[in-house]
């Protein structure tokens, strides 16, 4: 396969490279000490068409992100043994695992690019509501099949239920960032720059999805969580936000379509259902956190802690 990609990576991008790395993610080379990554690329033809936008518009602003290189038929993408491809001229230590500081890089410096007019994401509180909904009908049709889902459902739906209620009647006074569709706590500087995951979203979006999965698949401390807090939120609106999408379960649901549709082992639940207890005890100390600064709406259960 290394040579076959190796040929195709001469022929398309008329780029010869000597040597060609492969990793679960993409195939990797340097040229001339620059590295570029060949990546499989799963969305939608407009969604390609927006990364590599967004990517020029960022790149005018002198905004680090990786480059999308065109084939030499002037295609983002490339068809490669029947698999689509996009070629990302990558900068350096593209596997530093992230951390909070550089998960805030990309709200700070877009924040004032006036990008609402490229968001095609739906208001969190509809999204949230249709997700319910559909797992609703999940449920319904394959709790005989996966009896841990359907036994940790109500709880899960009920948390979805809190943070779609705080966002009830909220006025719209956000400001729009480069944002991503998931950030996981495991990811690297690679997936941060990679505009293939860019979305434009609220400020909040990555820094709750990466608080998420630290806290349920490695080790979070409530010192990150009240660092960004002190340096990222500034208002009510904001403070809500940030609380509504800690209480939206993305975790449960991601893996339990992960479960239900790529034949993942229901007990991987496990792993979140142990910890439930201890993410109440952590909502309830953001919670509190959070009112020393800000009004947020009342949750009866976080404020009795």
């Amino acid at each position: 396969m290394g040579d076959y990609m190796k040929n195709a990576i001469n022929y398309y991008y008329e780029l010869y490279p000597t040597n060609i790395y492969q990793n679960n993610q993409y195939y990797k080379f340097t040229i001339n000490g620059i590295d570029y990554g060949l990546i499989q690329f799963n969305y939608e033809p407009q969604q390609l068409q927006f990364s590599y936008d967004l990517s020029l518009l960022l790149k005018k602003y002198n905004i680090y992100c990786h480059q999308i290189i065109k084939n030499k038929q002037n295609e983002l993408a490339t068809n490669i043994n029947n698999k689509l491809y996009v070629l990302l001229k990558m900068g350096k230590y593209n596997d530093e695992k992230l951390n909070i500081n550089s998960i805030m890089y990309y709200p700070l410096v877009t924040i004032n690019l006036h990008l609402e007019n490229l968001t095609t994401i739906k208001k969190w509180r509809d999204l949230w509501i249709e997700k319910v909904d559909y797992f609703e009908y999940q449920i319904s049709n394959f709790k005989k099949k996966f009896p841990l889902i359907n036994r940790s459902s109500n709880y899960y739906i009920g948390l979805a239920e809190n943070g779609i209620q705080l966002l009830l009647d909220l006025p719209n006074s956000q400001h729009f960032c480069v944002s991503h569709h998931r950030i996981k706590n495991n990811y690297t500087l690679f997936d941060l720059y990679n505009p293939l995951e860019f979305v434009i979203d609220s400020k909040t979006r990555d820094a709750t999805e990466y608080f998420k999965t630290k806290f349920f698949y490695d080790m979070l401390q409530l010192n990150e969580i009240t660092y960004y807090i002190d340096n990222m939120i500034s208002t009510n609106y904001e403070a809500i936000m940030f609380l509504s999408r800690l209480l939206y379960p993305s975790y449960y649901f991601d893996l339990c379509d992960e479960i239900i549709y790529n034949n993942t082992d229901e007990n991987t639940l496990s792993q979140i259902l142990v910890k439930c207890d201890q993410y109440e005890l952590l909502l309830h100390d953001v919670n509190s956190y959070l009112n020393r600064n800000f009004k947020i709406p009342e949750i009866e259960w976080l404020k009795q802690g």
